[in-house]
């Protein structure tokens, strides 16, 4: 990924309805963001502007899954 991506991301768990423990990687294709536009990377994060505001994400495994629609 880099500065002029075009992204969507997700939570990369779910808590099971039912124990209400964690489960990762998630077993469902559900939760994406809107596309969001990657404006920077600050500190091992992807700065990008989601609905109006720069929002950072870590690609951290488990944490937050990211997936590229369209690279610059």
């Amino acid at each position: 990924m880099k500065v002029g991506d075009l992204v969507q991301f997700r939570d990369g768990w779910v808590r099971d309805p039912i124990t209400d423990e964690v489960i990762t990687p998630r077993p469902d294709d559900s939760g994406w963001s809107i596309p969001c536009l990657i404006v920077e990377e600050w500190e091992g994060m992807w700065i990008v502007l989601y609905k109006g505001h720069h929002t950072a994400l870590s690609a951290t495994m488990g944490l937050t899954e990211i997936r590229v629609l369209n690279e610059a």
